[in-house]
């Protein structure tokens, strides 16, 4: 068998590993003897990440991530696997790693909402001079829909005064859902609302389609698992993966 050949076989055999095994260190360690063989795949790379976190490593969840950002040739996606990175590593309180990482994210697709926040989040907790540009960006993505500018000046403006994205997202009240589904689920997750994130992902997912209604559903996906309702994220990834089948791959 060639080298591809052998990389192909394990990635099936880590996917039976996992699926059907419920085995995640046997498919961690079949998924990086496979990742040896091709290491700029990225459905290896990503199966690493899964097998740790099915594990509970959080650690090397994050390295995998990381790689699997680095593997990939589409740039939403890898955008969108750095800002994974990034939270994992923010949640740990690496809050200087989580900022590289949010602004390798943005290097790679300037359009990722969440990585926006993410960058400003953390620009904000290191006290670096830039936090508020990255708000204002997004003022700029949205400057045709007033009731949106108007949400993000106060959110602006808010963070400003109470350094803390959770009570300007609060002192906010409904606007964020006035201003657009995709906004408020972005703003919910910088505050770290879980509950509130699960409420917007779903009425983002229900309002657009293709690679959007994926990640809305990812994100809904994330905030079910940390609520304790496992049947809403299964049904959500499962919702990601027929909006988008290349985004879940």
């Amino acid at each position: 068998l060639s080298s591809e050949d052998k990389a192909l076989t394990l990635s099936l055999l880590a996917e039976l590993q996992l699926s059907d095994g419920h085995n995640p260190e046997a498919a961690e360690k079949s998924a990086r003897a496979g990742l040896a063989l091709a290491p700029r795949s990225l459905s290896l790379a990503l199966l690493v990440a899964e097998a740790c976190a099915a594990r509970g490593d959080v650690g090397r969840e994050r390295d995998a991530l990381s790689k699997a950002a680095e593997a990939s040739q589409d740039a939403a996606i890898k955008s969108a696997l750095y800002v994974e990175a990034a939270t994992l590593h923010e949640q740990s309180g690496a809050t200087p790693i989580a900022s590289n990482l949010f602004r390798r994210a943005l290097d790679a697709y300037e359009e990722n909402l969440s990585a926006r926040l993410g960058a400003a989040r953390t620009a904000l907790a290191l006290g670096a001079p830039d936090a508020l540009q990255h708000i204002q960006a997004m003022e700029a993505r949205f400057e045709r829909d007033p009731v949106a500018s108007a949400a993000l000046r106060r959110f602006r403006a808010l963070l400003v005064s109470k350094r803390d994205p959770g009570a300007a997202l609060t002192m906010l009240g409904d606007a964020p859902f006035r201003a657009g589904r995709e906004l408020a689920t972005h703003l919910a997750v910088a505050a770290g609302d879980t509950a509130r994130t699960a409420q917007a992902a779903r009425a983002w997912a229900e309002s657009t389609s293709g690679t959007d209604r994926a990640e809305a559903y990812l994100t809904l996906a994330e905030a079910a698992t940390d609520l304790g309702d496992d049947a809403e994220a299964t049904a959500a990834i499962a919702s990601a993966a027929v909006a988008d089948p290349e985004f879940v791959a």
